[in-house]
């Protein structure tokens, strides 16, 4: 559970990067954090196709050396919280919302 939490705090990482790299007025905020973590989802859906596979997400995470196989599969099984086989930009909104 804790490589698990890593994971997790991996890509919570790069959502927040990216978030404090787009500054803007605050009433312009909202439209920046959800147009960063476009950003950020966009870093994990190599294809463009508005959704993460299990493959995406492992290509990504993979090259940590912290993180193993199961870690991996374990956090896509979380953020895929309707167990499609996919991570849609909605599951991926509703993971990051829950994190802060």
């Amino acid at each position: 559970m804790v490589k698990n939490s890593w994971v997790m705090l991996v890509v919570a990482t790069i959502i927040v990067a990216v978030q404090l790299s787009s500054a803007s007025p605050y009433h312009l905020k909202k439209r920046a954090t959800e147009d960063s973590d476009r950003e950020t989802f966009g870093e994990f859906d190599a294809d463009s196709d508005g959704v993460v596979s299990a493959g995406e997400f492992r290509d990504v995470l993979e090259d940590d050396d912290d993180f193993d196989e199961t870690d991996i599969t374990t956090s896509f099984q979380e953020l895929d919280t309707d167990h499609n086989g996919k991570i849609s930009f909605g599951e991926w909104r509703k993971w990051d919302d829950e994190e802060k």
